[in-house]
């Protein structure tokens, strides 16, 4: 073939197979110049970007049908608690918070299982999320103050207490509705959950933590629950309600 013409055609695949800037850098180069040698890196490398890009489109197939089929085994995160903090807390008049909450076996189960059911909401789950708040609370947030001085909203993460809730717990736990109602009101005494409101008849809208955005576009969960002289004392006091 004319090397006029094996430029062009090759030139040609270019356009669909790599970025401008590599495009131009053959197109702008003098037909004179190139040899036996330039024609054959050329094909290698267009032969390269398609077999990498038919492995790509593979892999990207494969790891599609693994989300759909093993979605929440992906998200699996290890336990939030107990934490590292409980677990070394010293005994303040002969008991300590895993002294006192090991007569719980609910306790933990029950905590982790709250914190994983908002940890990874996204999309329109999320949305709906903060539209069922935003409904309840008139649009309250969760507000603080940052390290720097500087006053933020987030959103708050939220579970409603309604049958389906209870149900869903009852056969996770094994434990009656009775009992599980126990903690989320000892929980929300003190201050590991708050009450945010009503919806109706339905139940009650609680939350154990917010949201913060991360770099990578995503939220981060943030629990309530954290290594305070406060809530130590409560860990150590904690009793689930009679």
């Amino acid at each position: 073939m004319d090397p006029k013409d094996l430029k062009e055609r090759l030139i040609g695949e270019l356009h669909d197979e790599i970025d401008y800037s590599e495009k131009k850098m053959w197109i702008d180069k003098d037909l004179d110049s190139i040899n036996d040698n330039d024609i054959r890196k050329l094909e290698l490398f267009i032969a390269r970007s398609k077999a990498v890009k038919k492995f790509s489109a593979a892999l990207l197939t494969t790891y599609s049908d693994i989300k759909d089929k093993y979605g929440k085994e992906l998200r699996l995160s290890k336990e939030k608690y107990p934490t590292a903090w409980m677990l070394s807390d010293e005994p303040v008049r002969s008991i300590s918070i895993m002294q006192n909450l090991k007569r719980f076996p609910l306790m933990f189960p029950l905590l982790n299982y709250l914190f994983e059911l908002t940890r990874h909401v996204r999309g329109y789950d999320l949305k709906q999320m903060i539209e069922l708040t935003d409904r309840i609370t008139s649009r309250k947030k969760h507000v603080y103050e940052t390290s720097k001085g500087k006053i933020v909203k987030r959103e708050f993460a939220i579970f409603l207490t309604n049958k389906e809730f209870y149900r869903k717990a009852e056969k996770t736990f094994g434990y009656s509705e009775i009992y599980i109602k126990k903690f989320i009101q000892a929980f929300t005494a003190c201050g590991i959950l708050k009450r945010l409101g009503r919806d109706g008849k339905i139940g009650w809208l609680y939350s154990d933590g917010f949201y913060t955005p991360t770099q990578m576009d995503r939220l981060r969960k943030h629990s309530f629950l954290k290594n305070t002289t406060a809530f130590r004392r409560a860990l150590r006091n904690f009793r689930p309600g009679k």
